[in-house]
């Protein structure tokens, strides 16, 4: 196992499938998420690297390089983000979306080591998103290549290894995949519960109840979820958020009219056992919940 800090000063440890996620890119804009509210793995978010002649940046660096199929990008050190040379965090979690103009391609984000794999793919036009893990090098960095030449934006749900305390540790656990919130009429969730609302409202905020629901225990302080937005009813986006937490201003997924889009993100549990969504346009939501990060009882 592998260990990963969340910016409250816990310490999260991450299974073995998370520790080496890889994705690519070539205009890039990467925004960097700076500890918000004390809590584990939420951000509010500000411009870590933008290659566009106009971008900005938090601190001005990494922006207005134009295009590039393969370039790197600092982590630690900027914004609200912290860490040390040569102290490797096993993952960083982060959210990777590839604005596609004239052609197809991907996006791959690696530890600077050999790209293997695609994070994103899109087809022309497209806006894809998709959550992924990925480690930083001893200098805290990831690297990042594309195909394609699309705009690339990535937040990162944060890591800092030099903030772990003995004694607050907080475990990543996997559990039975299950469905907690189906807007659709006639569909079920694991309890019953949260189905069959009706489609969202625009610009709406859904609240989604997960403590006490499958196996998510009291205990927990965040989940995992994949949140899908079905048969959208005009082109916009979702975030995911913990409840008790300002409504980041990135997005989780985006979708185009009449489309169905799936994306996984991590969102802390509110003092009332829920996390919420934002619909930016009307739409079907469907939330299943995939893991849990909760204090150790024992």
């Amino acid at each position: 196992m592998g260990k990963m800090m969340v910016p409250s000063g816990r310490m999260v440890w991450m299974r073995p499938w998370v520790s080496r996620w890889q994705v690519s890119w070539s205009r890039c804009l990467i925004r960097l998420w700076t500890p918000h509210k004390g809590m584990a793995l939420v951000w509010s978010v500000g411009p870590a690297v933008d290659h566009r002649v106009d971008g900005e940046t938090v601190d001005d660096r990494f922006r207005g390089m134009g295009p590039r199929p393969e370039s790197s990008v600092q982590i630690w050190g900027r914004g609200s983000v912290s860490g040390h040379e040569g102290e490797p965090v096993a993952a960083v979690a982060l959210n990777v979306t590839a604005i596609g103009h004239d052609r197809p391609g991907h996006v791959t984000v690696y530890p600077c080591d050999e790209p293997t794999t695609s994070t994103v793919n899109f087809g022309p036009g497209q806006v894809v998103a998709n959550g992924i893990f990925v480690a930083t090098n001893i200098h805290g960095r990831v690297c990042i290549a594309t195909v394609g030449d699309p705009d690339v934006v990535i937040d990162v749900v944060g890591v800092d290894p030099t903030l772990a305390r003995s004694g607050d540790v907080t475990w990543l656990d996997t559990i039975s995949p299950v469905r907690l919130f189906d807007s659709r009429p006639g569909e079920s969730t694991v309890d019953g519960d949260q189905v069959g609302s009706g489609i969202t409202t625009a610009a709406g905020v859904t609240r989604i109840d997960i403590v006490g629901r499958g196996q998510v225990p009291a205990s927990a302080r965040a989940v995992v979820v994949n949140v899908t937005a079905v048969s959208a009813q005009g082109p916009g986006h979702t975030t995911v958020f913990g409840c008790d937490d300002d409504q980041p201003l990135a997005s989780t997924s985006n979708v185009a009219l009449g489309g169905t889009v799936a994306n996984t993100a991590i969102a802390n549990v509110s003092d009332d056992g829920q996390i919420c969504v934002f619909t930016h346009m009307r739409s079907h939501l469907v939330v299943d919940v995939l893991a849990v990060l909760a204090t150790p009882t024992d």
